[in-house]
Formats: C-alpha cells, structure tokens, sequence
C-alpha cells in the first residue's frame, strides 16, 4: 500500500493539527504521501526551503543527502 508521513510531536504522539508540530494545518496531520511503488511521492514540508546556510538553516540537507545516497548505491 502507500505510506503515509504524518506531522508528530518530539516523543513520535500524533501532532493532531497543533502548531507548529503541524505548520499547515492539514488533516490527519499529513506531511506527505507515496505510492506503493516508492516511485510517486507528495511532500508538504518544503526541504529545498532549509538546504543552505545563506537560507537560514540546513535541515532540509537531511532529506536530500538521504535520496542521492540511494541513486549512487
């Protein structure tokens, strides 16, 4: 089936719609979704927004750094 990321607090409880675990407000706390084949993928956070210093933080680098190290395996 399809996974699911949901918005959480910092001990993995459900964000259930505050802010700012969940910034958007979204139902059932979604923060993204992809397909069973892994290959379509919908992401509500904004990673490229938080991938460089002169961006304001390099947290998003997480995210990016984890799919190209599974493109070059």
């Amino acid at each position: 089936g399809q996974v699911v990321l949901q918005y959480a607090l910092a001990d993995g409880s459900p964000a259930e719609g505050r802010f700012p675990f969940n910034p958007n407000g979204s139902l059932s706390d979604v923060a993204g979704i992809c397909d069973s084949t892994g290959q379509v993928m919908g992401l509500m956070p904004h990673p490229e927004r938080a991938s460089a210093p002169d961006l304001g933080s390099i947290d998003g680098r997480v995210f990016w750094d984890s799919l190209l190290s599974l493109v070059t395996a």
